[in-house]
């Protein structure tokens, strides 16, 4: 039972904490389940030695054979040898078990029950994950909401909130070349976040957190959030590229990229390997100063004959388990100074 008493939503005791820690932290000193003292909020090159800084090597400085799985030998025979060892999911409130949940579904109550849920102190969280956009030749076009759904149940798991059905349509310009890619036009998007958020608030919620997967998103998001604020919404949403800003250095190989590339890949290796196919990955990576991606090489935006815009060869699992769990530790983060907030 939650805290309203609705069944399949059970809480652990203590009260929320303003996130998790789940990088990768030393076996000793700050950070270490033994030492009480918090882990440092960004996590610096100099505490991920050797072949995993973003400087050039010798074997991981381009893409030669065999490279990625020293990679993640290196990586892994860390965590074996103690030089690091993953953070265990705690915090100086409380500690992290895989279950049971804490949040709630709206869409699995009855009315009644939503009514129990939807209270002016709630904090309702709205995934947004395209169901059809491109994602190259190795993943699938129902990528972004594979992505949104992962970090909707790992939210479920440890955060006080009440989770909206997820926005499977948004506001995807830059891929609209590419077959089976759907985009809303950005009114369309904004005015979509808006009335999502004021009919839920008719029944007393007052915060609204988007958990949003896109980067084109951003800017209706931003949009709705400017027009609720006028009427005493709050209304927060993730960056993903901020999210991942601390932790990305230390695991990235590619010369740059951000779709389809070396760590989206990784994270859908990691959540759903069995929609990857890593043998039609590919580098493609054509940076232009016009935005948006292109299909032709004399096309407006960087060209990408794949639709992937970055190096997809160099991604592996590990990556992405540390760069997934870096995003939902800023998630979470994010929650709690938005439920503090007055």
């Amino acid at each position: 039972m939650n805290r309203f008493g609705l069944p399949g939503s059970k809480r652990y005791s203590g009260t929320p904490a303003p996130g998790l820690w789940p990088l990768l932290a030393p076996r000793s000193g700050a950070g270490h389940r033994d030492n009480p003292r918090p882990f440092p909020a960004s996590l610096a090159r100099a505490d991920f030695p050797g072949p995993l800084r973003t400087r050039p090597y010798p074997a991981f400085g381009r893409t030669i054979s065999g490279s990625i799985k020293i990679c993640d030998a290196i990586l892994e025979s860390r965590i074996r040898n103690s030089e690091f060892g993953l953070l265990q999911l705690t915090t100086d409130h409380h500690q992290l078990t895989s279950s049971p949940n804490l949040g709630t579904l709206l869409e699995d109550l009855t009315w009644q029950q939503a009514e129990q849920v939807l209270r002016p102190d709630t904090v309702v969280v709205i995934p947004i994950g395209a169901a059809s956009k491109e994602h190259g030749p190795h993943l699938k076009l129902s990528t972004d909401w594979l992505l949104a759904e992962y970090f909707k149940r790992e939210l479920l798991k440890s955060a006080d909130v009440v989770i909206a059905p997820t926005v499977n349509y948004h506001y995807y310009p830059a891929f609209i070349e590419y077959p089976g890619s759907i985009s809303l036009r950005l009114e369309t998007a904004r005015d979509l976040m808006v009335d999502i958020c004021r009919s839920l608030a008719r029944y007393g919620p007052r915060k609204f957190y988007v958990l949003n997967t896109g980067l084109s998103t951003v800017r209706p998001v931003q949009h709705a959030a400017d027009q609720l604020a006028a009427e005493g919404i709050e209304f927060r949403y993730s960056d993903i590229l901020k999210l991942t800003a601390p932790i990305e250095p230390t695991v990235k190989q590619e010369e740059g990229g951000s779709h389809a590339d070396e760590i989206e890949t990784s994270m859908m290796l990691f959540i759903a390997p069995e929609t990857v196919e890593m043998s039609k990955a590919v580098k493609d990576y054509h940076p232009s100063p016009t935005g948006g991606l292109t299909r032709s090489p004399t096309g407006q935006g960087s060209y990408s004959a794949s639709g992937i815009f970055g190096d997809a060869t160099l991604a592996t699992r590990r990556k992405g388990e540390i760069v997934a769990r870096a995003i939902v530790h800023g998630m979470l983060d994010e929650i709690e100074k938005l439920r503090s907030s007055h």
